[in-house]
């Protein structure tokens, strides 16, 4: 055997340190992961200031860092690159061609979208913007968005301001360099001019103009029309809203209070927030937002559970509410996210470095071809507030809403406009034609809408009872909403305690205890103290979470008639922490002590109803009646701790006896005593299972902690019965030994259940 010396073991750590340096160089790129990259494209100096540019970064990430957390696409986790397009748009886009980016979200603006998108038509490259609304961006197979076009809202505009406003004046003041405000003001002449109504003034805004000269230029303007008593009932600013928060303040300071109507850059939750150091909104928050309308695709207060708690997880996440735009450019990223999916669906050869960037070319044309099969109602993808597909030249069909600020809330107009998808479904057409209630455009048919805000402040929450997943709350309950002919406290809560349900008793509003009318607007208030029934799931018992709520619609008014919607602007707290704070401040769940509340949300959603009625004109149709449900739900989760002193500290001495029989003397382990610690687990479980209601059928958590028991006792009951059997104590082994197992085995069988029994429920 050879003699090792130093020298040879200096030549080994020598070969060794280099073997490591070399595996140090290669490693990291042997396993590096492949990423997917998405450019992103906005103005860094908007996303400084948590404008446009911030809520479009916030919505993507927000959705690729759930994509990354769920293992990513492919096995590759996303990687978003912004890019700056403040300065150059085409140059910006040339960057992105060069880059590994698979696709393209943006631009913010109608006019950066348009410059940008010869280059990506060019290259090849898909775009989705959530934005940008000016007609031609979508006239390239290679631009996508997942908002309106300004055709669209303009003629909405001009219908909103001919068939709700009645507007006989109307102003209008645009940028003549922009292409977003100038496809927004065609499309609103056209319309406009199709009613006959001429515009009484108008002023355009040249890009180099200084904002002051522009906005004293409309006030002299405006101050003459007044002087010739032509005050306008409207005035519509299609202008970009950095342009408009100049023209505003002068506006209203010059106390030229008419109405403001303005397209969907207005509409944004960041707008108001632009005059907040200005000393007349120290003094009254909203003073120069109070009351300006714009048209938008999303607006919180109207929409489902789905949205409210999108609209939480954003807030906890940012400190701030989303907007249309952050949930718009959150489904574009939704959009190509599924695009990839699908192509990895379907065509099962692709390579593995598919959509890496390696070959950016193919990727890319893989994307286009992915986002241009989600092209119907089958294909839609479910986004925030609906579920949406692209059409042949890339546009989908979002939904197009009126909102109004009022103290920097953005919420729903009073009045909405429905379009009628099938006026076949519509009983007594002529009566609402005639009154108004429907009118028709272009052979188009639309309806007015109903907005009731709503509100609920609980009082209290008590007797809690699980036998019938029943609850009584004390709640104030209140309306605000235009005086009209449709009495929106005639509702009927869906959820009132069954037993009375049953008997045909109801709950109905008794008269308010307040009624207030102020500017043509009522507000009423109620307060109730009832049971509410909803049936409680026990599948995770004790370690359960139950949901309390309240719901309510109309009577007979469906959802094209009437809406009701949460009263942000006169709702105290509307997000979660805040709610729960006033819950615990307020004592509401002051004598309940086996629960803690742990959410709290408010919204309606939409009661599907696809019966008849007995109408025979809808025997041959498709038709369902659709009505707005108000909703209350809290979240309340079980006081485990608590449980387990109060219910299962018994569990853990019964185990511990039947522990205690493995050190007796193995003649005196009989069956007779393990059968009596059987006898006693089982009634014992059975009297926990009590409190749970009759219809219970199925496997509770806790029925699983006792079969756990059940098992070690069985394993006992074997341990004495092979002990004793003459075919064991023949092979020689001793009794000790088959009882030193069973010490063992069962501490460590107990601790495993419990910890995994733990780990899935708790």
């Amino acid at each position: 055997m050879k003699n090792w010396t130093k020298k040879n073991y200096f030549e080994i750590l020598f070969l060794l340190a280099l073997i490591g340096i070399i595996a140090l160089q290669f490693l990291p790129n042997l396993f590096k992961q492949e990423t997917i990259t998405i450019a992103i494209t906005v103005s860094t100096q908007e996303r400084a200031e948590n404008f446009t540019g911030g809520r479009m970064v916030d919505g993507v990430q927000l959705y690729v860092d759930k994509i990354n957390a769920a293992g990513g696409v492919n096995g590759k986790q996303l990687l978003l690159e912004i890019h700056d397009d403040r300065l150059d748009p085409e140059v910006t886009a040339q960057e992105i061609v060069n880059s590994s980016a698979i696709a393209v979200l943006g631009h913010s603006t109608s006019k950066n979208s348009l410059e940008a998108g010869k280059i990506y038509q060019k290259y090849g490259i898909p775009a989705i913007s959530g934005s940008a609304t000016a007609d031609e961006i979508t006239n390239s197979k290679w631009y996508f968005r997942t908002t309106f076009n300004n055709t669209e809202q303009g003629q909405f505009l001009a219908n909103y301001l001919e068939y709700v406003v009645a507007a006989k004046n109307i102003y209008l003041i645009y940028e003549e360099d922009d292409p977003y405000s100038l496809t927004l003001t065609k499309a609103i002449k056209t319309r406009l001019n199709s009613f006959d109504r001429q515009l009484v003034g108008e002023q355009k805004i040249d890009r180099n103009e200084n904002i002051e000269k522009a906005s004293k230029r409309i006030i002299q303007d405006l101050l003459r029309l007044k002087e010739g008593g032509q005050n306008p009932d409207a005035i519509i600013i299609t202008t970009q809203s950095v342009t408009a928060t100049g023209i505003i303040p002068i506006i209203k300071l010059n106390g030229l209070d008419y109405p403001i109507f303005g397209g969907d850059s207005l509409a944004n939750s960041s707008f108001p927030m632009q005059f907040a150091e200005t000393p007349q909104e120290r003094e009254k928050i909203g003073f120069f937002t109070n009351g300006i309308h714009s048209i938008t695709p999303v607006i919180f207060d109207i929409a489902d559970s789905k949205a409210q708690n999108f609209k939480n997880e954003f807030y906890q996440r940012y400190n701030y509410e989303p907007g249309w735009v952050a949930t718009l450019y959150y489904d574009a990223a939704h959009a190509i996210i599924q695009a990839m999916q699908n192509i990895l669906e379907q065509q099962k050869d692709l390579p593995q470095n598919v959509f890496t960037g390696q070959n950016s070319k193919r990727d890319r044309e893989l994307i286009r071809q992915g986002l241009a099969q989600i092209n119907s109602p089958d294909t839609a993808i479910q986004g925030i507030t609906r579920k949406f597909y692209f059409d042949e030249k890339g546009n989908t069909s979002a939904p197009i809403l009126m909102g109004i600020f009022n103290r920097r809330n953005f919420i729903s107009d009073f009045i909405q406009l429905s379009p009628i998808d099938n006026i076949n479904h519509v009983y007594n057409l002529e009566r609402q034609l005639n009154n108004g209630e429907i009118f028709q455009v272009n052979g188009q048919y639309f309806q007015k809408t109903n907005i009731i805000y709503t509100g609920i402040d609980v009082n209290e929450i008590y007797n809690i009872d699980e036998k019938t997943s029943s609850y009584l709350i004390d709640f104030y309950l209140w309306f605000k909403y235009r005086e009209v002919n449709i009495n929106p406290e005639n509702i009927v809560f869906l959820n009132y305690d069954t037993n009375r349900l049953d008997s045909g008793e109801t709950l109905t509003l008794n008269e308010p205890i307040e009624v207030n009318k102020n500017d043509g607007i009522t507000h009423s208030l109620f307060q109730l103290k009832a049971d509410f029934y909803d049936k409680f799931d026990f599948h995770n018992y004790p370690f359960d979470r139950q949901i309390l709520s309240v719901k309510f619609q109309h009577k007979n008014l469906t959802r094209n008639r009437i809406i009701y919607v949460l009263d942000l602007a006169g709702m105290r707290d509307t997000k979660k922490n805040e709610i729960l704070k006033n819950f615990q401040e307020n004592d509401v769940f002051g004598t309940i002590t086996d629960w803690h509340v742990q959410n709290a949300i408010f919204y309606q959603n939409t009661d599907i109803d696809e019966s008849t009625l007995g109408y025979e004109y809808l025997l041959d149709t498709n038709s369902q009646f659709e009505y707005s449900q108000f909703n209350v739900e809290i979240e309340i989760a079980r006081d485990i701790i608590s449980f387990i002193l109060k219910n299962l500290l018994p569990l853990w001495f019964f185990t511990f006896v039947t522990y205690s029989l493995m050190f007796l003397p193995f003649d005196d382990i009989s069956v007779e005593a393990i059968g009596g610690v059987l006898l006693a687990v089982v009634f014992y479980h059975l009297s926990l299972l009590d409190s749970l209601p009759d219809g219970v059928g199925y496997v509770v958590a806790l029925d699983y902690a006792f079969y756990l028991l059940y098992f070690l006792i069985g394993l006992q009951l074997f341990i004495v019965i092979l002990g004793n059997s003459r075919r064991f104590q023949a092979t020689g082994v001793q009794q000790f030994q088959l009882v030193q197992f069973g010490k063992i085995a069962f501490p460590i069988i107990w601790l495993i259940g419990c910890f995994v029994w733990y780990s899935i429920y708790a």
